[in-house]
């Protein structure tokens, strides 16, 4: 009986190797060439991403800092981490008046 666990345990394990060796050779990576291309932007830090920069007091009534950044160093829009959510943001007018419209 011992001997049929380590068998099965071996097989298992065999059967990993043989996965990953597959997804190493054919480049699979979480949906491959399936997966949408996102805007540049960053996530931050694991669960938190970027939300303690977004919730830092800001000095001014205009934009916020943590925008404001984004935008000089992505553009108008960008991806970003906040309280563990992915987020896709625009600062551009028009995209977001045509995004609010076709969700209305």
């Amino acid at each position: 009986m011992a001997m049929d666990h380590l068998a099965l345990a071996a097989l298992l394990v065999a059967l990993a190797l043989a996965t990953l060796l597959l997804r190493l050779a054919f480049g699979w990576r979480d949906g491959g060439a399936c997966q949408p291309r996102l805007p540049p932007g960053s996530r931050g830090l694991p669960l938190v991403g970027e939300t303690l920069e977004f919730f830092a007091a800001s000095p001014t009534l205009e934009l916020l800092p943590f925008f404001k950044r984004r935008l000089e160093r992505y553009g108008p829009i960008f991806r970003t981490r906040l309280v563990g959510n992915d987020l896709i943001v625009s600062l551009d007018p028009e995209l977001s008046a045509l995004c609010k419209d076709r969700v209305l």
